[in-house]
């Protein structure tokens, strides 16, 4: 299948290790209490391309399917990144390699910090990967370039609502300057890094701690695609869950990365339901931002479905062979608003055109 849920980043407990990689039970234990349907979704035939028999599936790709992580991100302790600011949400390593991670970073109030005395600050660098963030609350503040002579360059204030897409190669600072009027106030922040960054960053100036002289061998710097989706974009009419509106952040088709912002109102049904799909090589991230929204997970399509409520400052998970179900019937009382994102394959982008979900009857 290619993809494996790794074991938490250090500093993880017990109890955290089971948010990361959890199971059926793990619902009922660590996030809410489900209930046993009567009759789960999926009776129903689907307007979905690729159906497939439940029992043809299940003999085929038996030892394949990966339950539908949710996580409740408020009992998820803080971790060793940026340090021990984050909250590791979704880590991918490989022989030892970080090759990505989803955090949850709660910068300080005093926002951009002076140095400490002999602290060496990292100054203007690069990603050689390609990461993106959005900022649930607060604001943050980066310094964009376009060459590696530049020392300052555009000062970018990142408030609620922003999303950033930035590709490999993209030159840009968020560290303090002394004497800098600049300032931010206490920001919660998603950031997907597809790489590791204190070992991956490349620095220009030969006195920070991530100095490398690859930069030498670049031969085309990039540009980040950002945009203020709560004072720039209009809601939208979303043909594909119809009754609901959306907002189109990034949609490359090429490297195989979707991202897009949801809103469903209260009592809304999805219309086609009942309904349970999968990705085979997909990887989809949903983060509530707010109001409530209920999914169906299965270990496998033989299992009996639980009935899962994710609220505000809830992940769901949905790796390759993991089931979504939807059930008749409101999935939200009160209304949802989400951020969805999607890779076509490994959590990497690169991986051409995002299948089509695959639907189970």
């Amino acid at each position: 299948m290619g993809y494996k849920i790794t074991q938490p980043a250090r500093g993880f407990g017990a109890q955290a290790a089971n948010l990361v990689r959890l199971s059926l039970p793990g619902f009922c234990i660590l996030l809410l209490t489900g209930w046993w349907p009567s009759q789960s979704p999926g009776s129903l035939s689907s307007t979905l391309r690729g159906s497939v028999n439940d029992s043809q599936e299940a003999r085929g790709d038996r030892a394949s399917w990966v339950p539908l992580r949710i996580v409740d991100v408020s009992k998820v302790p803080l971790g060793t990144p940026f340090g021990g600011l984050a909250k590791v949400l979704y880590r991918n390593e490989k022989d030892g390699k970080l090759l990505g991670h989803l955090l949850y970073i709660d910068w300080p109030p005093q926002g951009i910090p002076q140095p400490r005395p002999g602290q060496r600050l990292l100054g203007p660098h690069y990603h050689p990967y390609h990461e993106w963030g959005y900022i649930l609350a607060g604001d943050y503040i980066t310094y964009e370039m376009v060459h590696p002579g530049q020392k300052q360059g555009e000062i970018v204030q990142h408030r609620a609502g922003d999303w950033l897409d930035r590709p490999p190669y993209s030159i840009h600072d968020g560290e303090g300057r002394p004497g800098s009027r600049y300032r931010q106030g206490n920001c919660d922040m998603l950031l997907f890094e597809e790489g590791d960054g204190p070992k991956d960053d490349v620095a220009f100036d030969p006195q920070s701690p991530r100095y490398k002289p690859d930069w030498k061998n670049v031969t085309q710097w990039t540009h980040p695609h950002r945009v203020q989706a709560v004072e720039s974009m209009e809601w939208e009419p979303d043909l594909e869950l119809p009754g609901t509106n959306v907002k189109y952040l990034s949609e490359d088709q090429v490297m195989g990365f979707r991202a897009r912002l949801h809103f469903a109102p209260a009592g809304w049904s999805y219309p086609r339901a009942p309904e349970r799909s999968y990705y085979k090589q997909v990887h989809r991230f949903v983060y509530v931002i707010w109001g409530d929204l209920a999914a169906w997970v299965y270990n496998t399509p033989e299992t009996p479905g639980t009935k899962v409520v994710a609220t505000k400052n809830f992940l769901i998970d949905q790796a390759p062979m993991s089931i979504w179900g939807v059930a008749q019937g409101p999935l939200t009382e009160k209304g949802c608003m989400w951020l969805e994102v999607m890779y076509a394959k490994g959590a990497q982008v690169g991986g051409g055109r995002i299948e089509e979900p695959t639907a189970l009857r």
